[in-house]
């Protein structure tokens, strides 16, 4: 058996080289091959005869086209072995095909080279054959020669802008924007930039290389150019997702000239702002220490330059350096404001309005901490390291700085409220009254008492005046008014008027009645209503009820200064007169009624009317059924419209939603109703307290300076009751807007 299997091992070769296909029969089969499948039978026919001469030039033949055909960027390694194979064959070629060759032949060359005479014999010569060879060979060996160079500059071309691609969309993607790249630059991020330079550099030397190498020599399928793009619009200019330099327009991004830039805005602009913000700070940090030091000629306040400011929010968005800076330039406003206060030694207005603007400046302060320490954070500290470093060292130093200076400002918040309360509840409400030592002036057989007293039946039955209105007016006069009954017979209640001179003598007294019937004298009590002053006399309500029958009516009565009736005017409304002002702007007045009778009834709905009035006893406009159910305490004049103020149990907000207090546990709050010069509701505001707060008084110091002041009670105790401030006493401070400024609850 072993024998048997030796003597085949022996005879496998002569068994082969028996099988094998003679050239002469391969050749015609070649041409219904593929390319490839030809190159595999010559190589397996070459490898039983190396020097069989029209088999190395075929090879050599079907090597070339392979390596020119193929392309030599995408398909390198295949192109260049390829040409290698045909160097080699090329050079066999020429050992082995000689004229002889050819000559006998002549039928295996002439098909390569289609030559044939017109009998369709062979008709191949060997000079096209031999110039064949050489002119293949020197091809193979350019293209082996040139294509190393080329291929070496496209690829460092492309590796290098990929490098420059993926390092600016490593930067894109950690800094959301331009600015913040900007501001957290630093050492490492410059080397970052420092990369996408060189790399971006390096790609456009050797493209450059590349297309001068295959100008010379010239890449079947490639005649490539490039354009460079500028990148304008950070994260969305300069990212992609694929490089493509096979195409004939290449298309670059220019990051060398965007590294440029940015390194030109970090060294100027960005680099100008840092020190901007750290001279700016020192120079409020000293002017704080000055203005601390001293109570008078005090420094100007140190500001934020305008184009800090500017490029501050160009750079920083949201800044917490600018809120920083802004509340420091504030603060030394504020410090001014309060160490420079000058007040009156008793509570007066002007101490109550100098409290009030520190208040709002207060509040201003508190305002600009906030937003400061709102925005501390790691990444916004980070934008200004060495600042925060140096200045506060870091970010806990920020917020103890914060927390510091919102304390302080809370302290003196609570401060000034202190002190407006005081000064509001030490206001003296006499001061605008005419007083004398007597405490009473004589008219004729009338004794007119000068305090405000409430009247009583057995008094006025007696023939005593009682004054209900004292005010006495800038240039010295005074108005005097009030209820007394002038005849014991008719029995009927009257009201007075009585003008007082600057010298403090009586001008004139003049008894005001108005009869509910038309055709009517005598017929009704005239109650004093409200009055008001105005530049050329005085304005008031009389409130007539019928002696028998109780019918009321409402007379609008405008006295001029000498006491003369300048107009009287019978109102249609006759619910209960509760206020009368003039507008001086419009010399016309507004009138506020209010239920039926002088005590209101708090426990079930009795809506508000107001009336306009002019100086012609027109009504101009009428608002009526200001729906409530509670108290009216105060009217008060705004610059442009009316504040009503007083307590609820029920109340409609602007929206005309329903607010409700516990009204079975007797829980009142307060409310604020404005209006303008028309009429117009502008808001409705119901004031949730904790608990129940009854208003007792509005003091208006100024439009943006209006204090409520009541208790903490019961609707039905506050009724009864009067402010007192010892007890549960409840303060607010609002304005015209109807916002809450300050409270003690």
């Amino acid at each position: 058996m072993t024998r048997f299997a030796t003597l085949l091992l022996f005879l496998a070769p002569l068994l082969s080289s028996a099988q094998r296909v003679k050239f002469r029969d391969l050749v015609p089969l070649l041409s219904g091959y593929s390319a490839e499948r030809q190159k595999n039978e010559l190589k397996e026919y070459l490898s039983a005869d190396l020097d069989h001469p029209n088999t190395n030039f075929r090879l050599a033949l079907l090597y070339e086209a392979n390596y020119k055909n193929a392309d030599p960027l995408t398909n390198y390694a295949f192109a260049m072995a390829n040409a290698e194979q045909a160097t080699n064959r090329y050079i066999k070629s020429k050992q082995l095909v000689d004229e002889r060759e050819v000559s006998r032949n002549g039928e295996y060359y002439a098909p390569i080279f289609k030559a044939f005479d017109a009998k369709g014999n062979p008709a191949i010569q060997f000079p096209r054959v031999s110039a064949k060879i050489m002119g293949g060979y020197d091809s193979a060996i350019l293209f082996r020669a040139k294509m190393p160079l080329i291929y070496k500059a496209f690829t460092k071309s492309v590796n290098f802008y990929d490098q420059s691609v993926r390092l600016f969309a490593g930067v894109t993607e950690e800094y959301a924007t331009i600015e913040d790249l900007y501001l957290m630059h630093d050492e490492s991020v410059n080397a970052r930039l420092a990369k996408i330079k060189i790399n971006y550099d390096s790609s456009v030397i050797y493209l450059n290389k590349y297309l001068d190498l295959i100008k010379e020599y010239p890449i079947k399928g490639h005649r490539p150019s490039y354009k460079v793009r500028p990148i304008v619009t950070y994260r969305l200019d300069g990212l992609l997702t694929n490089i493509n330099f096979l195409t004939d327009q290449i298309q670059l991004w220019e990051y060398s000239a965007w590294v440029t830039q940015v390194r030109s805005k970090i060294n100027g602009e960005v680099a100008d702002v840092r020190k901007k913000i750290a001279s700016t700070n020192q120079k409020m940090e000293d002017n704080l220490s000055k203005i601390g030091s001293v109570f008078s000629n005090f420094p100007a306040a140190v500001k934020v330059d305008k184009q800090l400011t500017f490029n501050l929010n160009n750079l920083d968005r949201q800044s917490m350096v600018l809120s920083l800076l802004d509340y420091k330039a504030y603060k030394q406003e504020l410090e001014i404001q309060s160490r420079s206060k000058s007040l009156d030694t008793l509570p007066t207005s002007r101490n109550a309005e100098v409290f009030s603007q520190l208040i709002y400046s207060n509040r201003k302060a508190d305002t600009l901490v906030k937003e400061f320490k709102a925005r501390i954070s790691e990444v916004m500290a980070k934008k200004h390291r060495d600042f925060v470093t140096k200045s506060f060292g870091g970010v806990p130093g920020l917020e103890i700085y914060a927390s510091t200076e919102q304390k302080g400002i809370n302290d003196s918040y609570a401060e000034f409220g202190i002190e407006l309360r005081n000064n509001i509840l030490g206001l003296n409400t006499t001061e605008n009254s005419y007083t004398n030592k007597e405490g009473f002036l004589k008219f004729g057989r009338f004794t007119i008492p000068l305090p405000i007293q409430p009247p009583s039946p057995e008094a006025l039955e007696l023939g005593l005046l009682f004054t209900k209105f004292n005010r006495k007016n800038p240039d010295g006069s005074a108005y005097l008014a009030g209820i007394y009954k002038p005849d014991k017979k008719k029995n009927l209640i009257s009201t007075f008027v009585m003008r007082i001179n600057p010298d403090g003598k009586p001008a004139w007294f003049k008894d005001v009645t108005a009869s509910v019937d038309s055709i009517a004298i005598g017929d009704a009590h005239a109650y004093l209503g409200p009055l008001v002053l105005t530049q050329e006399g005085s304005a008031l309500v009389i409130r007539s009820i019928h002696a028998t029958r109780g019918d009321v009516l409402n007379t609008f009565v405008y006295l001029n200064e000498k006491g003369e009736e300048r107009l009287r005017k019978k109102l249609d409304n006759k619910s209960f007169p509760r206020a009368l002002l003039y507008a001086e702007k419009s010399n016309s007045f507004t009138l506020v009624l209010k239920g039926v009778e002088q005590k209101e009834k708090y426990s079930s709905a009795e809506p508000i009317d107001m009336l306009g009035i002019n100086v012609l006893g027109e009504i101009t406009w009428k608002k009526e059924n200001i729906s409530l159910t509670g108290t009216l305490t105060d009217v008060i004049s705004l610059s442009d419209g009316y504040l009503l103020a007083g307590n609820y149990f029920i109340l409609s907000d602007q929206t005309g939603r329903e607010i409700r207090t516990k009204m079975s546990s007797g829980d009142c709050s307060p409310y604020i109703i404005k209006l303008n010069e028309r009429g117009v509701v502008l808001f409705s505001k119901p004031i949730t307290s904790n608990g129940s707060f009854y208003l007792h008084r509005v003091v208006k110091i100024n439009d943006m300076s209006i204090h409520l002041l009541g208790n903490s009670e019961t609707m039905e105790t506050g009724v009864s009751g009067v402010l007192k401030p010892s007890e549960k006493f409840l303060h607010i401070m609002t304005n015209k807007f109807g916002q809450q400024i300050s409270t003690n609850f």
